[in-house]
């Protein structure tokens, strides 16, 4: 059975691209990663691209961003041990429910199937982050466990088998 998320459908993403993430994206990650948030320490947003260089650069991590006007809106990566990838993903607040995160994750899934030989997609969502449960759910990941948080947030913790 085909997902929804795998479908050809055009979301709007005219101006959008994905691409393969590079060393060069650092700087662009981190300000995604820090989008909104004003809490982070300046010493700690300095030092946050030098460990995306080192995470991106990880020879068992793949990562894809999605750019539009040159500046990184999205990323969707992997952390890869055997045939299971770890999803990492965040679309900035200002460009959600455009089809930007579909598109990534589907892109993602796609290169984990043909060019990565995942078999299993595995990831931690918020339970209050309805939008991305939803998305999750419509390109085939299933519930397998929820957990409580120190944060008092339940954690789901999600997986899909690809093949």
């Amino acid at each position: 059975m085909t997902s929804v998320c795998l479908e050809t459908r055009t979301p709007e993403l005219e101006g959008v691209t994905i691409r393969l993430a590079c060393a060069e994206d650092a700087e662009g990650l981190s300000a995604l990663f820090n989008a909104g948030r004003t809490s982070t320490p300046l010493h700690l947003q300095r030092a946050l691209p030098t460990g995306i260089i080192n995470a991106l650069m990880g020879e068992r991590t793949f990562r894809l961003v999605a750019v539009a006007c040159g500046t990184i809106i999205g990323q969707a990566g992997l952390n890869l041990s055997g045939l299971t990838g770890r999803l990492t993903m965040i679309v900035r607040e200002d460009f959600r429910s455009r089809g930007i995160g579909t598109a990534l994750l589907a892109q993602l899934i796609s290169e984990a199937r043909h060019t990565l030989a995942v078999k299993r997609i595995e990831l931690d969502v918020a339970e209050t982050n309805s939008a991305a449960i939803h998305l999750y759910h419509r390109c085939g990941f299933e519930l397998e466990a929820r957990r409580s948080s120190q944060y008092g947030v339940n954690i789901l913790t999600m997986s899909k088998s690809i093949t």
